[in-house]
């Protein structure tokens, strides 16, 4: 069994979390879950963004597992996976949205994800 470096389990935890805002955004999108502006909630219906979001969800927890077994290949997965969900928030910014109202997944993976996938990278590899 190989030993999981701190980092490593760090980012696994992280992609959790990620993946659980991602479900939080998925629900929003099919209007069970309403979005928050200042005090005004309000519900909307997106199918194709609710179905992006639930590729996230599952993208995620695939992520997760591969971190958890120490899958060389995840934290370039990762990175790849980071850009394809700032993709979508860059697309959700052309049109009415800013970025104070893009949701906390897109805020929370706009610089960390990326330096972290590539530091626990340079700092977990074996020598």
């Amino acid at each position: 069994m190989k030993q999981r470096p701190v980092g490593v389990t760090i980012l696994a935890i992280l992609a959790g979390v990620a993946a659980v805002l991602a479900a939080i955004n998925a629900l929003q999108f099919l209007g069970i879950l309403p979005f928050f502006v200042g005090p005004v909630a309000f519900r909307t219906f997106s199918f194709w963004y609710a179905l992006m979001w639930g590729l996230m969800v599952w993208v995620y927890i695939w992520l997760v597992q591969m971190l958890w077994r120490v899958d060389p290949a995840a934290w370039l997965f990762l990175v790849i996976i980071t850009l394809f969900e700032l993709t979508l928030d860059f697309v959700a910014m052309l049109g009415s949205s800013t970025w104070h109202l893009v949701h906390p997944p897109g805020r929370m993976s706009a610089c960390p994800s990326c330096s972290m996938a590539s530091s626990c990278f340079m700092l977990c590899s074996p020598v």
